[in-house]
């Protein structure tokens, strides 16, 4: 289908009306009996061929005019033309707004899609914080161990740490696709990716200071995790922080997809080298 400018369209109109104009006025002075003659019974001069002209491409009249021959001719093609140009402007308005639905519905699924991620992971990640604390304090690694035993016999067979990297890992593959097909603008882009990066931020975060409180607790919590893997998580939640700082710094929205490509590559990383761990289901006694 063609599409248009209102520009192009109001040029289009112009050009049509005034050709017609022309033709009508020239035809009437050349061959009056092929012409428009007007309530004088005289052919028409130009200002009445504009004025005729106007009425006929919108269709609205042909006042008090007799129109002969060839200018009925005329006339249906000019009609014809009025026709088709104003067809093609609605179809493109209605398009628009159509269009401008179909993108408001699509922008409030792409928003409620993110939040549900970030309020997934955030639960999580309260869990981990607060087992993680508890992992410094003497005498109730015990405790600690019901906490995880109950959590994963009421709600999963996985660990905090693998949800977490898990859901950031979807998240940012997700995310990655939606701005490879996006076709929301540059403003809502950026607002939501800032919103969720300084959410990622704040959960690597969390999950680098978790690990150090496990690797400094007396507890033997290293008996869960290997330490090489704790290490690799430490190094890859670094470097997606690196990235998410830069990013917020240095917002350029023809670099978004680029930047999340990155991300999501490390944040697969980390997913990886959780994922690689054996369950805390067959180790908590």
């Amino acid at each position: 289908m063609v599409t248009f400018s209102v520009n192009q369209f109001l040029t289009l109109l112009f050009i049509s009306y005034l050709s017609f104009s022309l033709l009508f006025f020239g035809i009437s002075s050349i061959s009056p009996e092929n012409g428009v003659i007007n309530e004088t019974g005289t052919a028409i001069s130009l200002g009445e061929s504009f004025y005729f002209s106007l009425c006929t491409i919108t269709r609205s009249c042909i006042g008090d005019y007799s129109v002969n021959r060839f200018s009925k001719l005329l006339i249906t093609f000019e009609v014809l033309a009025g026709l088709v140009l104003f067809g093609m402007f609605l179809s493109k308005l209605v398009g628009a707004k159509s269009s401008k639905m179909t993108e408001k519905m699509y922008e409030g699924q792409y928003r409620q899609k993110l939040r549900e991620y970030r309020n997934s992971w955030a639960e999580q990640r309260a869990g981990f914080i607060k087992l993680s604390k508890k992992a410094l304090e003497p005498g109730n690694i015990l405790e600690v161990k019901k906490e995880i035993a109950q959590h994963i016999k009421n709600k999963t067979s996985e660990n905090y740490l693998k949800i977490i990297s898990s859901k950031m890992s979807a998240c940012s593959l997700f995310l990655y696709h939606n701005y490879m097909v996006s076709f929301l603008d540059k403003k809502f882009d950026e607002e939501v990716l800032s919103a969720l990066l300084h959410s990622l931020k704040i959960t690597l975060l969390q999950i680098s200071k978790g690990i150090k409180r496990f690797e400094r607790s007396s507890q033997p919590w290293l008996n869960y995790y290997s330490k090489e893997n704790l290490n690799n998580i430490t190094a890859y939640s670094q470097t997606i922080t690196k990235l998410i700082e830069k990013r917020l710094s240095e917002p350029k929205p023809e670099n978004a997809v680029k930047d999340i490509e990155l991300i999501r590559t490390e944040c697969e990383k980390i997913s990886r080298r959780i994922s690689a761990e054996k369950s805390i289901s067959t180790k908590v006694s």
